[in-house]
């Protein structure tokens, strides 16, 4: 595969996240409730991926798989779309916790799925990743964190990531909510 193949649909892609996270900004003023749990999200993500480290199973599983996943080394739920991965609550989280478009560079290297993996794994640092990338845990990392003794901890750090990331999509539901309802009075009148 060369990189020319790929480069379009990685820059089309890129340009797609990057004006859903700028939409962001024009989305209303955040509540402080709701910047308290994107910032709670972001830390959790970083002890998230502390207490994780690198597993071998992250490492190797994509290879049992054909192109364009075993591209590269890594797991395979890496190599899923781009766009199921940043859907709009996790930019809406990423984006009040700090998140900008600059912040989303990916690797210099061809596509084999989501735009931030390459050679190397994940080319975004744990505190610009979706929520759901740092909470899932397929059957051989669980073992491996378990033999480990740290699976106990990774799966409550989990939990709680995806508890307050319900807590935010319910606050920010209710934001948008009560912006549309104002939206619409203003016209009526």
């Amino acid at each position: 595969m060369k990189p020319s193949e790929t480069q379009p649909s990685r820059r089309s892609a890129l340009r797609r996240l990057r004006q859903a996270l700028r939409r962001e900004r024009r989305s209303g003023r955040w509540s402080p409730q709701e910047l308290a749990l994107a910032r709670l999200l972001r830390d959790g993500r970083e002890r998230i991926a502390a207490e994780t480290g690198c597993l071998w199973a992250c490492a190797r599983c994509a290879g049992a798989y054909p192109p364009p996943a075993s591209t590269w080394d890594g797991g395979y739920c890496c190599s899923g779309s781009t766009d199921a991965l940043f859907d709009e609550l996790e930019l809406a989280a990423l984006y009040a916790s700090g998140s900008r478009p600059r912040h989303l560079r990916p690797p210099r290297a061809p596509v084999a799925g989501c735009i931030f993996r390459g050679p190397r794994g994940c080319s975004l640092p744990p505190r610009h990743r979706p929520n759901k990338c740092l909470r899932f845990l397929c059957r051989d990392a669980q073992r491996e964190l378990h033999l480990g003794g740290s699976l106990e901890t990774v799966v409550a750090l989990a939990a709680e990531n995806e508890r307050q990331l319900g807590q935010l999509a319910q606050l920010r539901e209710a934001r948008l909510e009560e912006r549309f309802c104002k939206e619409l009075l203003r016209h009526l009148r």
